[in-house]
């Protein structure tokens, strides 16, 4: 019993303690899944959907907050599409950062989650690979003008490469700079 309540001293002692402005800010509706409900999204979230049963994940950025969700806007890198709709992952020349609706980013059905950045090396390496970071991301204003700079070609950005540079290399770059 003692043994017990020693280890759980120990990993209560790791968990890092959030301010409330910082749970405020950085909290997604399900911190586990990190599902954001629409009235809870800002601009300069990096957000992501799971796509092909969780297969992979797509993400953007959210460069501006509309009363409805076909009126929010992401800026995303994305493959071109083929003939059967599947992205077409291994044609980088053709990919395009483009701006779309929040309708269009989810496919209509995808949940909207929120990467988490600043995280312990714990938290890391115990979720799974792209919805953590643990550099801490700048501000928020930042985040949408590298966005909007790269999509109106202020600055210029490599062509995708699904191991090197996609949407969340994009993604990532446009929050921590």
């Amino acid at each position: 019993m003692e043994k017990t309540q020693a280890v759980q001293q120990q990993v209560a002692a790791q968990v890092p303690q959030w301010s409330t402005e910082t749970l405020a800010a950085y909290t997604p509706t399900n911190p586990v899944t990190h599902e954001l409900k629409f009235e809870d999204l800002k601009e300069g979230d990096h957000v992501y959907c799971w796509r092909i049963n969780g297969l992979y994940a797509h993400h953007g950025i959210v460069v501006h907050k509309g009363e409805t969700p076909e009126e929010t806007e992401l800026v995303e890198f994305a493959p071109p599409r083929g003939p059967n709709g599947a992205p077409e992952i291994f044609d980088g020349a053709n990919a395009k950062i483009r701006k779309v609706n929040l309708p269009k980013f989810q496919k209509q059905k995808h949940t909207v989650r929120l990467v988490m950045y600043g995280v312990t090396e714990r938290e890391y390496s115990f979720k799974r690979a792209g919805t953590t970071q643990k550099e801490q991301c700048g501000d928020p204003k930042e985040a949408v003008k590298r966005a909007i700079a790269v999509l109106n070609g202020d600055v210029p950005w490599d062509a995708y490469n699904v191991l090197t540079n996609n949407c969340e290399h994009f993604a990532v770059w446009c929050k921590t700079g």
